[in-house]
């Protein structure tokens, strides 16, 4: 989606980073399964959000998608927990 949206602002208006990485939670520490092979803490998508956002600076607008692998049956989330 995120080529989609550079492709609907325009190459010279902004510039659509994107920082998705497979198996990163919102909060949760948990690296089974990672194909990046980070550890645990690597995946804690609150530990990586400032240090992502530091690394583009400078910054207009950030969307974030969150909660998918929040959802993994092993963490006993529901989609409540999520949105919450």
């Amino acid at each position: 989606w995120t080529s989609a949206l550079q492709q609907q602002l325009g190459a010279s208006a902004f510039v659509v980073v994107a920082e998705g990485l497979n198996g990163r939670t919102t909060v949760l520490d948990d690296a089974a399964g990672s194909e990046a092979m980070l550890p645990a803490e690597g995946l804690n998508g609150r530990r990586s959000l400032l240090p992502c956002l530091h690394s583009h600076k400078p910054i207009a607008a950030v969307v974030l998608a969150l909660g998918c692998n929040d959802l993994k049956s092993k963490h006993y989330f529901g989609a409540e927990h999520v949105v919450n």
